[in-house]
């Protein structure tokens, strides 16, 4: 089939077309989609990832659902696409934040240290050195006097995620994610107080 015919058809008819291997169809289906996978992944945050693993993610979520999608169950593909690209972010971001993964989500990027490590023009060994034991020791600060929530509710507050948006990620409400960030801050200002 012409990408040209693909256009006029219906998801679900794409679908159909996709399934038989059609590539114009699958592209098309692809092109609809790509805008609300943009969108839907703009909400979250991968610790040591990039916006692209997301919308990858996404696609592969669509991918999924034109694989998977049984219209004789009687919804419409949209729905069925949408609930499989959120549902493939949401696993891709709490798949990211296990422990497992700590050590590749907890690196620090030389583009992003290196404003860091070298302002003022300082090329100075010893207060490169002193800065990065600083940065290390604020970590293990963090590490060992937060729980679990509070590292998530950090993470997402140093985002700029909004309370609902964290919560919704967390599978928490508000007031939790509020009370999380208020015994973090209380928790970081005795801990850095001491130091």
């Amino acid at each position: 089939m012409l990408k040209s015919e693909t256009c006029n058809l219906s998801d679900t008819e794409l679908v159909r077309f996709a399934r038989l291997g059609d590539k114009p169809a699958e592209n098309t289906l692809i092109e609809r989609y790509t805008d609300y996978v943009f969108c839907l992944s703009r909400k979250y945050f991968v610790p040591g990832g990039d916006r692209e693993d997301l919308i990858q993610e996404g696609l592969l979520g669509l991918l999924e659902a034109v694989r998977d999608y049984d219209e004789s169950m009687g919804g419409c593909f949209r729905a069925f696409a949408s609930v499989c690209i959120s549902r493939k972010i949401v696993s891709a971001v709490r798949s990211a934040s296990r422990k497992k993964h700590l050590p590749l989500n907890s690196y620090i990027s030389l583009d992003v240290a290196a404003p860091y490590f070298f302002q003022n023009d300082c090329f100075d060994p010893e207060e490169i050195v002193a800065d990065r034991e600083s940065l290390l020791s604020i970590g293990r600060i963090i590490n060992g006097s937060l729980s679990d929530r509070e590292k998530n509710v950090l993470l997402c507050y140093l985002s700029n995620m909004s309370y609902r948006e964290t919560a919704k990620l967390l599978s928490v409400n508000e007031k939790a994610v509020d009370n999380a960030l208020n015994r973090l801050r209380r928790k970081l200002s005795a801990v850095l107080a001491d130091d």
